[in-house]
This record gives C-alpha cells, sequence and structure tokens, in this order.
C-alpha cells in the first residue's frame, strides 16, 4: 500500500488526538527548541508558520495550530527515520535540523507531484522548500524533541482514520473502553464501503474505488493496531508479556481485516490475478505498531500492584501458586460444541467459532487457539457414536 508520505495523494482530514482523553485544549506533542531563550524566539515562529502552511498545502485543516505543528513534525520524522542517513532521525523521540528537514521533504514531495504531473501544488512545495533553506541559521538551528508519551498517538501514522476521531469521556474498565472503539472504528470502515459501493460506476470515484479500498483498510489496520496496543499497556503488562500478548492478539485482527478486505474487494469488484502481494500489504500497519510499541515499553512506569492485569484476557496464563492446584476445567455443553462446529465448517473464522463456544462477544486469544482442538475431539466422538467420519476435519 502506498504511504501517504511519498506520495501525490492528499491524505484524509487529520483529527485532533487530544480527544482520546477529553481533554479540551490540545496538548503538544512536540517541543521545538533552539532559536533563543525567548518563550516565542523569531526563529521557532517562522518554522511553526511554515509548518501551518506546509499542512494547508497538503489539503490538512486543524483547529489548533499547535496540532498542525505536531502533524507537520510527524510527517518529517517518519519520513527520514526511514532513509539511510540518520542525520535528522536518529531516533524516535527528536528531529535535529528541523528546517533543514523540513527542506528536503519538500523538495521529495515536489519531484513526486512533479512526476505525477500536478504542476500547481508541485509549485507550491518547491516556494516551500526554498523558505524552509533560507530560514536555517547554523547560529540559531532548530530541533524538536517528542514528549514522553504512555500510550501510542494514531495521528503519528498515515491515513484517514476513525480512532479518537470525536471527544468521549474514557470509561473505566480498558476492556470496555478498548470495545467502545472497536465497535466504532468498525462502523466507519463499513460506511464508508457503503458509500463507495453506491458510486456511479460512470464516474471517476469508482474508477479510483481500489486506491479508496487501499486507503481505508490501512487507517482500519492502524486504528486496530493502535488500539490493541494501549490495552495491552491498559493491562498492565509489560516486557515480552506485552509483546506475547501484542502478537497474539493482532494475529487475531489481521485474520479478520483480510477477510474484510477479501469481502469488500467482491464488493466493490477489486479484482485480481494475484492477490499475495496485497496480503503481505496488510500486516504492514500491525509490524509498524509492534516495533513502536516495542521501542516505548521500556520507557512506561511498572505496573502497580492494584492495576489489573485483566490475565483471563491475556495470552499469558496465570501462573499458579506453589502448592496450590488448578481449578477444574471448564464444562462446555455439547449444544455449544455443536454450534461453533457448524460455523466452522461452514467458513468461519476460530474467532467465530469460540464465541459461540464460550459464550462470550470477545474470547480471549488463548480460548481463540483452543477452539479448534475442542472441535476436532468432538469431531472424533460424533464420528464414534455414528460410525462414520464426518465429512470436514476442523484444522
Amino acid at each position: 500500500m502506498p504511504d501517504q508520505v511519498v506520495t501525490g495523494v492528499t491524505p484524509d482530514r487529520s483529527r485532533n488526538q487530544s480527544s482520546q482523553g477529553s481533554r479540551g485544549a490540545y496538548d503538544p506533542v512536540w517541543n521545538v527548541r533552539g532559536g533563543g531563550d525567548e518563550p516565542a524566539a523569531p526563529p521557532r515562529e517562522a518554522f511553526r508558520r511554515l509548518a501551518r502552511e506546509a499542512m494547508s498545502a497538503l489539503g490538512a485543516t486543524f483547529a489548533d495550530p499547535d496540532e498542525s505543528v505536531d502533524s507537520w513534525l510527524n510527517r518529517i520524522h517518519d519520513f527520514h527515520a526511514g532513509r539511510k542517513s540518520r542525520r535528522y532521525a536518529s531516533a524516535h523521540w527528536r528531529v535535529k535540523h528541523i528546517l533543514e528537514a523540513s527542506a528536503e521533504y519538500c523538495a521529495e514531495r515536489a519531484t513526486r507531484l512533479h512526476e505525477a504531473g500536478k504542476l500547481d501544488t508541485k509549485r507550491k512545495f518547491a516556494d516551500l522548500e526554498c523558505r524552509f533553506r533560507n530560514s536555517s541559521d547554523p547560529q540559531g538551528d532548530l530541533s524538536a524533541i517528542r514528549r514522553r508519551n504512555t500510550c501510542l498517538r494514531r495521528d503519528r501514522y498515515p491515513f484517514c482514520y476513525w480512532l479518537f476521531d470525536h471527544a468521549h469521556e474514557r470509561l473505566a474498565d480498558p476492556k470496555a473502553e478498548l470495545d467502545y472503539w472497536t465497535a466504532h472504528v468498525w462502523k466507519g470502515f463499513h460506511i464508508l464501503i457503503e458509500n463507495c459501493e453506491r458510486l456511479s460506476r460512470e464516474g471517476m470515484a469508482w474508477a479510483n474505488r481500489h486506491e479508496k479500498l487501499n486507503f481505508a483498510i490501512a487507517g482500519l489496520s492502524y486504528d486496530l493496531a493502535v488500539l490493541q496496543a494501549n490495552y495491552v499497556i491498559d493491562r498492565g503488562l509489560r516486557g515480552e508479556d506485552a509483546m506475547r500478548a501484542f502478537r497474539d492478539e493482532s494475529a487475531e485482527l489481521l485474520e479478520e481485516v483480510t477477510s474484510s478486505w477479501r469481502a469488500s474487494c467482491e464488493r466493490l469488484a477489486v479484482t485480481f490475478e494475484d492477490d499475495t502481494e496485497e496480503v503481505k500489504d496488510l500486516a504492514q500497519p500491525f509490524h509498524r505498531v509492534r516495533d513502536d510499541l516495542r521501542r516505548l515499553l521500556p520507557e512506561l512506569p511498572a505496573a502497580s500492584r492494584s492495576e489489573p492485569r485483566a490475565e483471563a484476557e491475556s495470552c499469558v496464563p496465570a501462573r499458579v501458586a506453589e502448592g496450590k492446584k488448578r481449578g477444574r476445567p471448564q464444562t462446555i455443553p455439547d449444544d455449544r460444541k455443536a454450534a461453533a462446529l457448524e460455523i466452522k465448517l461452514a467458513g468461519g473464522s476460530n474467532k467465530d467459532a469460540a464465541k459461540k463456544l464460550y459464550n462470550t462477544t470477545y474470547p480471549s486469544s488463548t480460548q481463540v487457539k483452543s477452539t479448534s482442538t475442542i472441535l476436532r475431539e468432538y469431531q472424533k466422538k460424533l464420528g464414534k457414536s455414528r460410525k462414520k467420519p464426518t465429512k470436514t476435519r476442523v484444522e
């Protein structure tokens, strides 16, 4: 999937991430340093104005100027972090020489726009490149430091999104918070696909439906990955326990996203001779969020003992205290096994079957993993009682 940092595509509107905490005024992520000791030193203010103008040239609008500057610095950092040279973004929390780094980004953007034939926008970025370069002052060199976070922020990632797109009073229960935003994100994606399906087959919008679908599915993937990573943190998991939980749970999410992508391709008449590369691209947002989670975990405070770990919901089994026996395993009625088996044989996922098997809307990763084994044993039991094998074996 194309990354919006280097394509000529204008991104959908960005949203104020501060709505995640319902705090009202925007809380800046980046702190611009250098250029003098005054609170509003001229070099820093000149950079802020140019950054806001650059975001406007990208077609993004913001209610708060600080959010516009943050979004620009996110783009600059992500652009240079992906290059061989470490001159500008040698660490995930810092951008050095931000005027020069901005000029380099504008130069690349202008080149891409020229190649795409978008000459008017190309001229805007060529002008911005010159102005960023002319603002550079070796004696007043500017840098930007990212505020230490205790969670991953959705606005650090590309593509349109539904996660944290409106003010919401955070729920005390992390699982309830996860469920709220998961439902909202999927609803937004399905509405977008429904709107695409209604497009006139004769217009340019319908001709570009593949690109729209790619952007929508990438935004959905980043939403779900960030949401799941923050849920891992909220449960108090740290270190390898946290990474193991995210890896297992995101694998289930990726399966859901892939299934939804295939269904959306069918609805929008998007076809491929070979969709192998497209399927590989679906995993990229989860991999990027995984890497960011790994970098963030060492910076987090240790989870307090009073903080709920939600062991039953994580993939990490609770340790059994020495000298104590485990409780008896859960007994699952045959009618639920039969209903879950029917779902599985009809082409449903392990997660779909686990919902019915365990009578829960959100089965844990451990429950999902155990579903295949339980249903295979149930099939064997049915085969013995009927003295003939079933048609399909559960994998």
